[in-house]
């Protein structure tokens, strides 16, 4: 986007929350903080439950907090009700892949769990990268407006 989309944007921004009431403001608060409450608190779990497992490695540390990141914008996806359904159907599919690549890597190759991540890791991808796409377009009701 460009600087001059940015400002107009920006002053969108402003202008909604200046036309807001006190208890539509405390609305937008709290909803924010649950966001930032769900993300911090996963990161943290699953910092000490890496770190209580002997497993805080830099490595583990990033990756449960990309997987604390993913998993707290699955469930807020699934927050947003029937106009974000898609899109949380895909991500969720997309946690169903993260795991199977997350065993993948973790199992001794050869074993019968190896083979079924190995597979599954495809088998959830796919479906949740075209999901994820199809929620970005537009419903007709939007395309109406477009045009």
């Amino acid at each position: 986007m460009d600087f001059k989309g940015y400002q107009g944007y920006q002053g969108y921004k402003e202008q909604g929350i200046n036309d807001m009431t006190p208890g539509e403001l405390l609305m937008l608060l709290y909803d924010e903080l649950v966001k930032r409450l769900l993300r911090a608190g996963l990161a943290l779990g699953l910092g000490v439950g890496l770190y209580l497992l002997r497993l805080a490695s830099p490595v583990n540390l990033l990756a449960g907090l990309y997987f604390s990141q993913l998993l707290s914008n699955t469930v807020l996806a699934w927050r947003m009700g029937r106009p974000g359904r898609l899109f949380a159907v895909g991500l969720t599919l997309f946690v169903g892949c993260d795991v199977c690549v997350g065993l993948f890597n973790a199992l001794p190759p050869g074993s019968p769990p190896y083979s079924a991540a190995s597979v599954g890791m495809w088998f959830f991808y796919l479906p949740s990268q075209v999901l994820i796409t199809l929620s970005a377009l537009p419903g007709k009701e939007e395309v109406h407006e477009i045009q």
